[in-house]
C-alpha cells in the first residue's frame, strides 16, 4: 500500500516544526496551507519553509471566498489533511476533498478544552495538566472521535511560553505514537463523551485585564497565561495602562487592604493588596503612552478598570 499524501494546515513556527515531523516520520507532504487571517510575517515564514522543504504552498482564504482556493487544494491529491495549530475552520467542502479525511492536533484535552485558545484557558483555570489530544475532524469544532492524547503537567511556573514548547513536544509524540496506524487508515477512533465538554472562546486582549478582587493565585494564573508573545494582563493607574509579565503570591500574613491597593516595593517586586493575599509583581511596564511617576514605581492604588 502506497503512502498517503498529506497537506498540512498550518502557520508561523509550527510550518517548519511540521514539516520537519513529517520528514521524520517519512511521511509524504503535498504541500503546506496557511491561513490569511495571520499576519504578513508568518506568511514569509511559511513561505521560507515551503522553500526549505520543496513542497508547494497555498493560502487558505476565509470561507464565502474560497471558489480559487479548493480546486488548488484538489489538485493536489492529498489523501489526508493533517491541521496542527490553525486559525481558520474547514468547511464542508475542504474537508471532503482527501477520501482519508482530515486529522488535527488540538492544543488541549478533548472533550473538556475545546476551541481556539485552550491553553490560555487551561492556565487561567489553574489547571494541574494540560495536553494534546489527535483526534479525527467532523462538522463540529472540536468534536470528532479521538485517537490519542499526550498529557503533561503545568508546573507552578510554567507559564504560556513555557506550556507552548511542552504543546510543541507534545504533539510530535501524539504523532509518533499513531501516525503509522492514521496512514494506513486503521487508528482506533474514540467517541467524545458530550456529557464532559466545554467550549472556550477566542482570547482576546482585553481578557488580560486584572481584577484586583480575585485571590492572588487567579490574578497570578491569569498573568502567567498572558506573557510575552501574547498581549500581557493589565491594570490601570491614573487611566495609565500598565502591563504585568511576571508574580508571585508570598506566604505569610496578607495586609488586608482594599484590593488593588499599592503597598510599596518588596523583594524585587511590587506588593498589592488582592481580594485574598497580596501579591507581588515582579516585571512589569508602561504602556506605550502612559505617564509614570517621577520614580517610575505607582503608588496608591490601581484601579479594576480604566477611568474609574
Amino acid at each position: 500500500m502506497a503512502s498517503p499524501k498529506i497537506a498540512l494546515f498550518t502557520y508561523g513556527d509550527f510550518c517548519e516544526i511540521a514539516l520537519l515531523t513529517m520528514r521524520q516520520l517519512d511521511a509524504i507532504v503535498c504541500g503546506l496551507v496557511v491561513a490569511e487571517n495571520r499576519p504578513p510575517s508568518e506568511w514569509d515564514i511559511a513561505l521560507q519553509a515551503a522553500s526549505k522543504y520543496e513542497v508547494p504552498i497555498l493560502m487558505q482564504p476565509r470561507a464565502g471566498r474560497l471558489a480559487s482556493f479548493l480546486p488548488e487544494l484538489a489538485a493536489w491529491q492529498p489523501d489526508l489533511i493533517l491541521i496542527w495549530s490553525y486559525s481558520l475552520i474547514l468547511t464542508d467542502a475542504i474537508i471532503s476533498i482527501p477520501a482519508q479525511g482530515v486529522y488535527n492536533i488540538h492544543g488541549g484535552l478533548l472533550p473538556e478544552y475545546r476551541g481556539p485558545h485552550v491553553m490560555q484557558w487551561a492556565i487561567i483555570n489553574g489547571e494541574p495538566f494540560t495536553g494534546v489530544t489527535l483526534h479525527k475532524v467532523d462538522v463540529g469544532i472540536d468534536t470528532g472521535p479521538i485517537i490519542g492524547e499526550s498529557r503533561f503537567p503545568i508546573e507552578p511556573d510554567d507559564d504560556a511560553g513555557t506550556v507552548h514548547l511542552k504543546l510543541i513536544h507534545a504533539g510530535r509524540d501524539v504523532l509518533a505514537t499513531h501516525w503509522d496506524a492514521v496512514e494506513k487508515g486503521c487508528c482506533q477512533l474514540q467517541p467524545q463523551d458530550g456529557s464532559r465538554a466545554c467550549y472556550y472562546p477566542k482570547i482576546r486582549p482585553d481578557d488580560g485585564i486584572i481584577d484586583w478582587y480575585q485571590p492572588c493565585e487567579k490574578i497570578r494564573n491569569r498573568i502567567r497565561a498572558f506573557v510575552k508573545p501574547w498581549w500581557g494582563a493589565f491594570t490601570f493607574w491614573h487611566q495609565n495602562k500598565i502591563k504585568v509579565w511576571a508574580s508571585a503570591c508570598p506566604s505569610g500574613v496578607s495586609s488586608g487592604a482594599e484590593p488593588g491597593t499599592i503597598l510599596g516595593q518588596e523583594n524585587g517586586g511590587l506588593r498589592v493588596a488582592t481580594g485574598s493575599g497580596d501579591i507581588l509583581l515582579l516585571s512589569y511596564e508602561w504602556d506605550v503612552g502612559a505617564t509614570s511617576t517621577g520614580d517610575g514605581v505607582p503608588h496608591g492604588r490601581f484601579d479594576a478598570f480604566k477611568g474609574i
